[in-house]
């Protein structure tokens, strides 16, 4: 899913390297962001654990509705491509 929704985003803006670095760490964060709240919990960084899972949360929610319509956009953008 990260690498679909930041696919979109990489063809809907102008192309550069450091938007492409940019991309490219936020979904490397976003994806291991479960695998920091585990660490941190178990480090009893109960505060910075909080924060991190507001993000990464709001994040997974967000990638999975950005996912659902654009996967639904690009099913109809064949079907019609198909039947011309």
């Amino acid at each position: 899913m990260h690498i679909y929704a930041l696919g979109k985003v990489w063809l809907a803006f102008p192309h550069s390297l450091a938007f492409g670095s940019a991309l490219v760490f936020w979904g490397l964060v976003m994806t291991l962001s479960p695998f920091m709240l585990w660490f941190l919990a178990r480090q009893n960084w109960y505060t910075a654990s909080a924060v991190i899972s507001w993000v990464a949360y709001l994040w997974m929610g967000f990638l999975f509705l950005f996912c659902s319509v654009f996967l639904l956009f690009d099913l109809g953008h064949a079907l019609v491509t198909l039947l011309g």
